[in-house]
């Protein structure tokens, strides 16, 4: 089940890259009509907005309806509650703010590599590495060791495969 833990977080992340980059150029191409200086920082502060709300649809939403998200139901997993409820805000916690928010330096350095501003690029790749590498390596390390996902024990849920009979 591991493989297929591992393939829903990269098809998950595939999505929140590719949705970050969509929000951020829909954004500057706005902000470019309006102004004609719309920096890098100003297109990114601007595009949050409509970044959030797509995330609360897809983290919160459709993962509600799939008992995980997209990635989970195509690798036939799902998040379970060990007590209570999953919920909205509990899967939203879960998946977003706690796993993939991390990534976020990631998209605007992809975006600023599939634009011609190449300036500062050393600057954000060292940011990516340590939003990204520290979340992450800590969470590796947790699941090595007690062989349970860190997001699970803080927000007591587990992931099951979704196969098994319900009965």
């Amino acid at each position: 089940m591991n493989e297929r833990r591992v393939g829903a977080y990269l098809m998950d992340l595939l999505i929140f890259i590719l949705y970050g980059i969509f929000s951020i150029t829909l954004t500057g191409e706005i902000l470019r009509l309006l102004f004609e200086n719309a920096n890098l920082t100003l297109t990114v502060l601007w595009s949050l907005p409509l970044f959030l709300f797509g995330m609360l649809f897809y983290f919160g939403g459709i993962s509600v309806l799939t008992r995980g998200s997209l990635g989970k139901e195509l690798f036939e997993i799902k998040v379970v509650a060990v007590l209570g409820r999953i919920t909205f805000i509990r899967l939203f916690i879960r998946d977003f703010i706690l796993k993939y928010s991390w990534y976020f330096p990631l998209v605007i350095f992809i975006y600023k590599l599939l634009t011609s501003s190449r300036e500062n690029i050393i600057f954000y790749a060292i940011i990516c590495l340590i939003s990204i590498g520290l979340p992450l390596g800590i969470s590796l390390l947790y699941f090595k060791v007690k062989k349970r996902s860190l997001l699970d024990v803080l927000l007591n849920t587990k992931v099951e495969d979704s196969r098994k009979s319900e009965y």
